[in-house]
């Protein structure tokens, strides 16, 4: 929100380009330092461990390996990981598509995707209560799929405003999929292993995950580059045909019965 938010001040009250510029670091940063002052009046929440000695593979979350031997977490891990591929695709590079089709408001665009996040946010847990834990991440991949074909669908037939589709579901891709795996970790993993158990998560998705897929979606855009510029809807089909394989894989194999 803060991006969007500077990026109308910048361009609008002070003329001044913003995307594109390195101004967005800064505000980044001061947003960070503010935010970081922010967190030292929190609650203390002393981890469980407190007082017994730390290794390494307890600072990444490497306990919860032991979790793998469980098929179906070993299942929601791997496809986790797998997940983050398309997802890196709008998560690191849509500026770039912006960009390349004229967009004047790159950071205001995106940030319609997190405004409308916090509400979807709202209806995790609603979606928990209703449908169960396994239902609700798999609309969160049906979403994923819904984004991707709609920024196909918006190129091939020349409507602009489906892209909006699916920025304005990005929220419900993140929480529903996202939150909602956090939710199923910290249910499978035991007392002592919760909060390992969530590190590792995130280091597999936004960490090693969102590695490996913005290095898998450059050679993708490298790939559908021609001297008219890139074929952003051969980009966005495969996105979305791995996106949808992705669900299917998570569909049949992957079982929730033990918590939902």
């Amino acid at each position: 929100m803060a991006s969007g938010i500077f990026s109308i001040i910048f361009i609008r009250f002070l003329n001044t380009d913003f995307d594109g510029t390195n101004i967005p670091f800064y505000c980044g940063a001061g947003v960070s330092f503010i935010a970081a002052f922010t967190n030292l009046g929190l609650p203390n929440t002393p981890p469980l461990a407190k007082g017994q000695k730390a290794t390494l593979i307890d600072a990444f979350g490497l306990g919860t390996v032991q979790l793998m031997k469980n098929k179906n977490f070993a299942i929601f891990i791997v496809l986790s990981f797998l997940s983050m591929i398309p997802f890196a695709m709008y998560y690191s590079y849509f500026s770039e598509f912006l960009l390349f089709i004229d967009t004047k408001y790159i950071s205001v665009t995106i940030n319609w995707g997190v405004l409308f996040e916090m509400g979807f946010m709202l209806l995790v847990p609603v979606a928990i209560k209703k449908f169960g834990l396994r239902k609700t991440m798999i609309y969160g991949l049906v979403a994923l799929v819904i984004r991707y074909l709609s920024f196909y669908a918006g190129g091939v037939i020349t409507q602009p405003w489906m892209y909006y589709i699916g920025i304005l579901i990005h929220g419900l891709i993140f929480g529903f999929f996202y939150v909602g795996g956090q939710i199923y970790i910290d249910k499978k993993a035991p007392k002592h292993l919760k909060s390992q158990a969530q590190g590792f998560i995130f280091l597999v998705t936004f960490g090693l995950g969102l590695l490996a897929g913005n290095f898998l979606c450059a050679k993708l855009i490298d790939y559908y580059h021609t001297d008219a510029g890139y074929n952003w809807d051969a980009i966005w089909a495969v996105t979305t045909i791995f996106s949808a394989v992705l669900l299917v894989l998570f569909v049949i194999f992957f079982r929730n019965k033990d918590v939902d």
